[in-house]
């Protein structure tokens, strides 16, 4: 089965996203998703119907894992997003996609 000429085809599939995939800020967590859920014509490809799904949800997470990310940067337990993830949600709800500068003053080390 795995060797098939149809799994070949729906895995070279993957690689054939629309052109709004290309340039969208979350390709690189997304992929394009999964082929089997492209079902919308978009231009000479197909689009994923999750689309809209898969972005919010990868905005939400976004200053979460960023967090995370400067804590294992920096060496530190990325346990810390449970200290601070009310006050990254409250700065999220105010000021979309602002920096961690209240975090800093927060006592909580970010990157600049």
């Amino acid at each position: 089965m795995a060797a098939s000429k149809q799994q070949r085809k729906f895995g070279m599939a993957k690689t054939q996203v629309a052109a709004e995939c290309e340039r969208c800020e979350w390709r690189l967590a997304c992929h394009g998703g999964c082929p089997k859920h492209r079902i919308h014509k978009s231009g000479e490809r197909w689009h994923n119907h999750l689309c809209e799904g898969y972005k919010a949800i990868f905005s939400h997470m976004n200053p979460y894992l960023r967090f995370m990310a400067e804590q294992i940067q920096h060496q530190r337990p990325p346990a810390a997003i449970m200290q601070v993830a009310a006050m990254i949600a409250a700065r999220e709800t105010r000021f979309p996609g602002r920096d961690n500068e209240d975090l800093n003053r927060a006592g909580f080390e970010t990157q600049k």
